[in-house]
């Protein structure tokens, strides 16, 4: 049988159009897939500036309230500070302040013991040297009229570069304490649990050390 020339053509061209549209097919597909990916990548990109935007702005607000906790807490110490030193200085102001009366001594001693407890070193340094500074605690005063400070909190407290002859911190915990450079001579540190405290450079000509725990 024979097929005419005209049918021929007719095929040819039906196949000609059925492998079009396979191409056209696929060309949609992957067009499609392309489209789909792109999409795909662009919301994940969009995510991701999300993500970073909503991190910065947790690490800001965290940071944030950081400092202002942290400035909180720094203007509750010195308050607290404060209070303590006008309290000293009302009692030294007292026309009828006598340093050799327990009864005028344990206010004192309590209030700074009170105070100790919820200071930083660096408002425990300042605040022991007041009390040097007014013969609180010096061990070239009368006994009776010395600050007894044992078992006060001094962790952690530094100081440098000082002259704190005859200082009198018998029984103190002054665990990771440190002195640089200052001259102690005839000081008393009898009984101290200083763990880890170190003493660099410093004069301790006749001072006393007797009983105490200093061990790295």
């Amino acid at each position: 049988m024979h097929v005419r020339p005209s049918n021929h053509v007719e095929i040819q061209a039906c196949a000609s159009n059925r492998k079009d549209e396979i191409v056209t097919s696929r060309n949609e597909s992957r067009n499609t897939f392309r489209t789909i990916l792109i999409l795909a990548i662009l919301i994940a990109i969009i995510f991701g500036i999300l993500l970073i935007v909503y991190i910065v702005r947790q690490n800001s607000t965290c940071q944030t309230t950081f400092i202002q906790e942290e400035e909180k807490r720094t203007q509750q110490e010195k308050t607290i500070f404060d209070d303590c030193i006008d309290i000293l200085w009302e009692n030294l102001l007292r026309h009828n302040f006598d340093r050799s009366n327990p009864d005028h001594l344990q206010p004192i001693r309590i209030k700074v013991f009170n105070t100790l407890r919820h200071l930083s070193s660096t408002y425990k340094r300042d605040l022991i040297l007041f009390l040097y500074e007014h013969e609180f605690i010096r061990t070239d005063i009368p006994i009776e009229e010395r600050l007894n400070l044992h078992d006060a909190d001094l962790n952690d407290i530094h100081f440098e570069n000082l002259n704190l002859n005859y200082l009198y911190l018998p029984g103190v915990n002054a665990v990771n304490s440190r002195f640089s450079n200052c001259s102690l001579k005839k000081s008393n540190f009898q009984g101290s649990i200083m763990d880890g405290s170190h003493f660099i450079a410093c004069s301790l000509q006749e001072s006393i050390f007797s009983g105490i725990h200093l061990f790295d």
